[in-house]
């Protein structure tokens, strides 16, 4: 992936729902935009896709292992997503060109634009920024992780929710070298 547009599978549009099991994606090298075409597995554009027993490894700034955008739909079961980013100290300058308090430089997971992601009994793991990530939700933002094991190793959060964005752990571990949680828009309570 060493132009950094490219990325392991990518599927869009309206009305139609991918399948991809026992896949196994290694992908390195600095990505270009935020999740989309340059994440080891996207859905956008509308399309439904289903993930089943995936091992994910990525290495690189801003180099996904998952995203939906743009009304898609992701449903992640059973499956590994390893995020190392690029490598980082305390002086790292993240993709915004500026440093900050997170350290790290790729997010595992990111939900944007109307998408809705869905993760069951999956490990999601980053070095450091984060291991479940929102942005630009363009009005609303699901994210529902089951039974799952989400953890950044280095700094970062593991779950983050922006404005317009909607984050639900059911029982799930959580480890985090900096923080569990970030909430950026209104807390609801139901």
């Amino acid at each position: 992936a060493d132009d950094g547009h490219t990325g392991g599978v990518y599927v869009r549009g309206k009305d139609v729902t991918y399948t991809v099991e026992d896949a196994v994606i290694r992908l390195s090298g600095d990505s270009v935009g935020l999740g989309g075409m340059t994440s080891a597995i996207a859905a956008d554009q509308g399309a439904e896709l289903i993930l089943k027993n995936a091992d994910i490894v990525t290495e690189g700034t801003a180099r996904s292992a998952t995203s939906a955008t743009n009304s898609a739909v992701l449903k992640i079961y059973d499956s590994s997503l390893l995020c190392h980013g690029a490598d980082f100290s305390k002086d790292t300058i993240g993709p915004s060109g500026r440093k900050r308090d997170i350290q790290g430089n790729a997010r595992c997971h990111i939900t944007m634009g109307n998408a809705r992601t869905y993760l069951y009994n999956t490990s999601v793991v980053a070095d450091g920024w984060a291991a479940l990530s929102t942005d630009i939700a363009q009005g609303y933002v699901y994210v529902e992780a089951n039974d799952c094991h989400l953890e950044t190793t280095k700094s970062g959060y593991t779950a983050y929710a922006d404005g317009g964005c909607e984050v639900v752990l059911n029982r799930c571990e959580v480890k985090s070298a900096s923080m569990a949680g970030v909430i950026a828009g209104a807390l609801i309570r139901k």
